[in-house]
């Protein structure tokens, strides 16, 4: 966004055929400075420069650990106070948040800012590809509702579709970031070693799930960038961002085909929680994909 400075020109008595009392003959008015600046940037502009440069230390330390991905804003008005020690008011922090330009001049690197992500719900979704009594309806229709989805521009959904590990990252972040997570495990420049593409749409979400992982899982998927992730690799992503902590409702299942799986416990894990089921009484199928409709069953139940 750019900054924008609005200026209000008022009316004198120069020059305006007035009373007259004052027999000015000015003819062109006042003149309005060629730089104006909005009170933010004079606020900016009155630190000492001691505190500006204690202001950039502050940056310089929590920029490895800003989130790639927020609700509604890049950065909240409390995260931009304790970044800016206090030294603004509220109404200054919220100017700056709609104006990232402002951020620059305290040295603020604006690429650096969270993607603000806003969740669109859809009241009654319908898809021309999904019937009423498709297994997985009310769950699309769920996700739309909250905004998790909205289908593709010609009106479908493609339900049997594949999800590479793009689109499976930017739907967990969604409903990470809808139940207010944004910590990170991994520092952005470990991320950053295998999520490279900061111009690819899906970068901050790539990078925001990938911080929430161990180093080993998200070089892992990385391999998947432009594939599907298996069932079992996905589990390992759900069982590290939940942290292991949720509820388990079912008994674990002796899956035939995980036995020898380097993903076994997450799988145990995912099942036994109620996020991923069988493809039958004894099998997982761990290589195969996930299908977008599987995934929207999948984040109704996380969310």
């Amino acid at each position: 966004l750019r900054a924008r400075t609005e200026v209000t020109v008022k009316a004198t008595s120069s020059g305006g055929g007035g009373s007259g009392s004052s027999g000015s003959s000015s003819s062109g008015g006042g003149t309005l400075p060629s730089n104006p600046t909005s009170k933010v940037e004079q606020a900016i502009n009155k630190l000492p420069d001691s505190t500006k440069q204690e202001i950039k230390q502050e940056i310089e330390k929590a920029k490895n650990k800003m989130p790639y991905t927020a609700l509604g804003e890049s950065i909240t008005v409390k995260q931009l106070n304790e970044l800016t020690k206090g030294k603004f008011t509220n109404e200054e922090l919220q100017e700056m948040i709609k104006n990232p330009e402002l951020l620059s001049k305290l040295g603020v690197d604006t690429s650096l800012l969270a993607k603000a992500v806003v969740l669109e719900p859809i009241k009654d979704a319908t898809f021309t590809d999904v019937k009423a009594t498709y297994w997985a309806n009310n769950y699309i229709k769920q996700a739309a509702a909250i905004g998790l989805v909205a289908g593709n521009p010609d009106g479908s959904f493609n339900p049997n579709g594949k999800l590479t590990q793009v689109d499976t990252f930017t739907f967990l972040d969604r409903v990470l970031l809808s139940k207010g997570i944004t910590e990170m495990k991994l520092p952005r420049t470990t991320v950053e070693k295998y999520v490279t593409n900061k111009e690819h749409w899906g970068f901050a979400y790539v990078a925001s799930i990938g911080s929430k992982l161990s180093e080993e899982t998200l070089a892992k998927t990385c391999e998947y960038r432009e594939k599907g992730l298996t069932r079992e690799l996905l589990a390992q992503v759900l069982y590290e961002v939940t942290k292991g902590k949720l509820e388990r409702v079912k008994p674990s299942i002796a899956f035939q085909d995980v036995k020898t799986s380097p993903y076994k416990e997450a799988i145990d894990y995912c099942t036994s929680v109620g996020l991923l089921s069988g493809t039958s009484a004894t099998t997982m199928e761990p290589q195969r994909e996930l299908t977008r409709a599987e995934m929207m069953t999948l984040i109704i139940k996380l969310n």
